[in-house]
């Protein structure tokens, strides 16, 4: 046990009596020869010297390669401008067009996006493929796709279909490649 109380003793001595890393302004006052007002002269050139340094990096700061300013902060969003509101704005007057409902066309959510043929009997018939957004189909005449649409014909580029709750005719065409 004694022995273990000398080297804790030794470690801890040890480092403080052959260490030279005190900062300056300790072992000055350390060493009972030197006045405070060299300790402060001192300091104060010191404080010159990184003053001095400090401004010559900043003078050649822009011609390093790859110094701009930024322009954009990370941490701020895009301030959009007011719209200004036109400075002769009529008043708006109601139409008759206002007081009826507007009928919207409804395209129907489905696209041809190929055709295929297939050989029945030495009689090439053409089959769509049509894709709704959430499943594909695949239709040749007569049969009902998305149990709202019949197809009336397959073409090599296109495919009719009628929609059976309005009547009409709508043609698809396969997208431009």
């Amino acid at each position: 046990m004694v022995l273990g109380g000398g080297v804790i003793l030794a470690a801890w001595l040890l480092p403080s009596a052959t260490s030279d890393r005190t900062p300056p302004a300790d072992r000055a006052r350390a060493s009972p020869g030197v006045p405070a007002q060299r300790i402060a002269a001192r300091q104060d050139a010191l404080v010159r010297d990184v003053e001095a340094a400090a401004a010559r990096l900043r003078q050649h700061e822009p011609t390093r390669p790859g110094a701009r300013r930024a322009t954009r902060n990370p941490f701020r969003f895009r301030e959009v401008p007011p719209e200004a509101a036109p400075a002769s704005a009529a008043p708006l007057r109601p139409s008759r067009e206002a007081d009826e409902p507007p009928v919207a066309a409804a395209e129907p959510a489905l696209r041809l996006i190929g055709v295929a043929e297939r050989q029945a009997a030495g009689d090439p018939a053409r089959i769509a493929i049509l894709a709704t957004p959430s499943d594909v189909h695949l239709a040749a005449p007569g049969d009902r796709v998305a149990g709202r649409f019949t197809v009336l014909a397959v073409l090599a580029d296109a495919a009719e279909l009628r929609d059976e709750t309005t009547g009409a005719v709508v043609r698809l065409a396969l997208p431009p490649q």
